[in-house]
């Protein structure tokens, strides 16, 4: 479970342009991810939504070209996403409502190659040039967990809410998985950016 953190260090990559000394509250609106949740659409390039798009190419017996078929994978990939997120919330909210939010937390690690890592990944699909690594100070209530259960694999609804009992309760023993994710709702202070 989640445990109250005092002055503790970690990296968090990010876009926003955060200055030395600037204090971050975490956990009281909606975060980055929340964002891509709320916001996200699942229209091809013109406009029509993919089940309507692809039933007009499924009646029309046409193929779908390689740019066709990249927009229906994006629009798979942000409704996994969507599902992972609201799955994880709707079992956070019923049995693990003291943990911090993944809609409203703050997301870090302790291992500054794994933030460096994260921001080279994002590089061309959402992250700006100027993504850097800052280094916080936390207070406030911190969740550490095994990020292999983040892990989308095509799963419904249902199947994201089973699996997010095991990052609820930050287990972690006898899974592998490649880093912790870190979770954080309060107070944050930047001590230092890395660019």
């Amino acid at each position: 479970m989640f445990e109250i953190v005092k002055d503790k260090i970690l990296y968090q990559a990010t876009n926003w342009d955060y200055k030395i000394g600037d204090i971050i509250e975490f956990g009281k609106t909606r975060n980055g991810q929340a964002k891509r949740v709320f916001e996200q659409t699942f229209l091809m390039p013109n406009g029509q939504s993919a089940d309507v798009f692809l039933k007009e190419k499924i009646n029309n017996n046409q193929l779908l070209s390689m740019e066709d078929m990249k927009a229906v994978q994006n629009i798979v990939n942000g409704y996994e996403f969507c599902l992972r997120e609201i799955g994880m919330e709707i079992e956070r909210r019923k049995k693990y409502p003291d943990c911090p939010s993944r809609l409203k937390g703050m997301f870090l690690t302790d291992k500054l190659e794994i933030a460096k890592e994260y921001i080279g990944a994002q590089k061309g699909r959402d992250c700006k040039s100027t993504a850097k690594v800052v280094v916080v100070k936390l207070n406030g209530r911190l969740l550490k967990s095994n990020n292999s259960f983040n892990a989308r694999d095509g799963k419904s609804i249902d199947q994201f809410a089973e699996q997010s009992n095991k990052y609820w309760q930050g287990v972690d023993k006898g899974y592998e998985h490649k880093f912790n994710e870190f979770l954080f709702e309060g107070t944050a202070e930047v001590v230092d950016i890395i660019k």
